[in-house]
């Protein structure tokens, strides 16, 4: 040991950790693969990992060259071996549910095959923009705020009309310091602002992220899942298959035992979890739950069809709430470009005005009720080339600045047009530069009374000063709130409400949790608590 001894003190390793192989090592393979799974070696690239540091004396030195190329193949074949005992999870859909449901299943050993449909992951999470609720954050402690599970779960059950499954409430609500814990520590993600934006709380609990990614800010959504997508690339045991969508549950007797593909192939597995998220862009699903909803754009991708919902159902699953459709009354159409963006409530919250094509305001903006406003755009809006019903959104820089960086988001998006001044907007818009004019001049004269004819009593901006923005926007579907009917352990149910063998679901594809409506930040955070309670149940 003396030679270990001088290797230490010319090193400069004392006090550190280290481990020492003095025995000679001969070329037994079993002994050989044990030694290799006690020290940790990269076979592919022969480096030692870099704790606990490692010391070998000169028996190995002299050996372990030839050893890596006489057993290199028979480790290899080992490690295939094992790899065939782990038990083997198929999760369908990559948004943010997926990702955490194929993470936490192969945390625990897993072998995981994510199959998406789309040619890329990420589904409408990468565009979720409103936040993620936390009860217990560092920011709530920062600002000295007293919340609570109880204080939440109220709030939750309130905005879902009392329809909730109170058990998952209760879950969900009571998990979300724990979900928030979880991005962070495995991730690095980062939510540390508070939302104050977002209605309908009895605290401010809604966080969101300051980070950046190459010089561009990211809203929540994205920011979850590129985040976890990082890290499941570096995972050897998550396999991503794009372009392939699932068109049939296999099962084995009573249990679910895998997928069949569109191209014929056939995936096995012990296990199945559904993460397809909602319908909101089926028209036969809309037309057969929710008719009257049926024509209206959607914020959503085009994928969002209600895959699982369709391949649940035929293998015995039970629907629940599939009536309940939330429609949001402000989604940004960008005519250019044909797509509808969801502009959520914290426009409205951060001053965002609503206006006619006659330049008149029509409603309260800052109504709890999406529905209400739904049904006054309906009775003011004017057709376009992409709905019937449209009308203006109109906000100057206090807003943008109160919107913070979501703002750049909308701007990247497009839809938002910038004028300097009133007139240019007029001009450019074709609303009536002095009506327009005089809908302002009212509503200073609103704010400095604190109240308007509509019953609105907060006034974020007057207008006064440009820069002015404007967009067309609608109602549009942007959640819908039924689905599978599942249990606090992610297990689908069937009408009877037994469990079925070997299927699991998370995210929009479930139904339940949120009754008639979902309370805004509670989608993200669902997608989380859920998609890891999935992922470890499916191993």
């Amino acid at each position: 040991m003396e030679n270990v001894k001088r290797a230490i003190d010319k090193k400069g390793l004392e006090g550190k950790n280290i481990i020492v192989v003095h025995n000679k090592i001969d070329d037994d393979q079993t002994a050989y693969l044990k030694m290799m799974d006690q020290f940790q070696i990269n076979l592919k690239t022969e480096e030692h990992l870099e704790t606990p540091f490692v010391l070998f004396d000169k028996y190995f030195n002299e050996t372990v060259q030839h050893l890596l190329k006489a057993t290199h193949s028979n480790y290899e074949t080992r490690q295939q071996q094992v790899d065939k005992e782990r038990p083997e999870v198929i999760v369908v859909g990559c948004g943010l549910a997926g990702l955490v449901a194929a993470y936490e299943s192969a945390s625990q050993g897993a072998r995981v095959t994510i199959v998406e449909k789309e040619n890329k992951c990420f589904g409408n999470s990468i565009k979720a923009s409103s936040a993620f609720n936390v009860v217990g954050s560092p920011a709530q402690k920062a600002l000295n705020i007293s919340d609570s599970a109880e204080l939440f779960y109220n709030d939750t059950m309130k905005a879902g009309k009392q329809r909730n499954d109170k058990d998952l409430v209760t879950l969900l609500t009571a998990s979300s310091l724990k979900a928030y814990e979880f991005l962070n520590e495995n991730f690095g993600i980062e939510l540390n602002e508070l939302n104050a934006n977002v209605s309908g709380h009895s605290e401010l609990r809604s966080l969101i992220p300051k980070m950046k990614k190459e010089g561009r800010v990211m809203n929540v959504g994205a920011t979850l899942v590129l985040g976890i997508m990082e890290r499941l690339q570096e995972m050897r045991l998550v396999t991503i298959k794009n372009n392939a969508r699932v068109t049939k549950l296999l099962k084995k007797k009573d249990r679910v035992v895998g997928v069949q593909l569109e191209q014929g192939d056939q995936l096995h597995a012990g296990s199945v979890v559904l993460a397809t998220g909602g319908f909101s862009a089926s028209s036969t699903l809309l037309q057969k739950y929710a008719k009257s909803k049926s024509k209206l754009p959607t914020s959503n991708g085009p994928q969002t069809t209600g895959d699982g919902i369709t391949l649940g159902l035929e293998v015995g699953a039970k629907v629940i709430h599939m009536e309940a459709v939330q429609v949001q009354p402000t989604c940004i159409q960008n005519e250019k470009t044909n797509k509808t963006f969801y502009a959520p409530e914290t426009f409205r919250q951060a001053g965002a005005i609503l206006i006619n094509s006659k330049g008149q305001r029509f409603v309260n903006e800052l109504l709890s009720e999406p529905n209400e406003i739904n049904r006054a755009i309906a009775r003011h809006g004017r057709p376009t080339k992409m709905t019937s019903k449209a009308v203006f959104m109109l906000m100057n820089e206090e807003v943008m600045n109160e919107l913070g960086p979501v703002a750049n988001f909308y701007k990247n998006a497009g839809g938002l047009a910038r004028y300097e001044s009133i007139d240019e907007l007029c001009s450019a818009t074709s609303l009536p530069l002095q009506r327009l004019k005089k809908t302002l001049f009212l509503y200073q004269k609103y704010a400095d009374k604190g109240v308007d004819p509509y019953r609105k009593r907060s006034f974020k901006t007057t207008f006064k000063q440009g820069p002015y923005y404007i967009v067309s926007t609608t109602p549009c579907v942007h959640y819908t709130m039924g689905g599978l009917k599942f249990n606090r352990h992610a297990q689908v149910l069937t009408k009877n409400k037994r469990p079925i063998s070997g299927l699991y679901a998370a995210g929009e594809v479930t139904g339940g949790l949120h009754g008639s409506n979902r309370f805004t930040g509670n989608a993200l955070l669902e997608s989380v608590v859920f998609g890891r309670i999935a992922g470890a149940s499916a191993v």
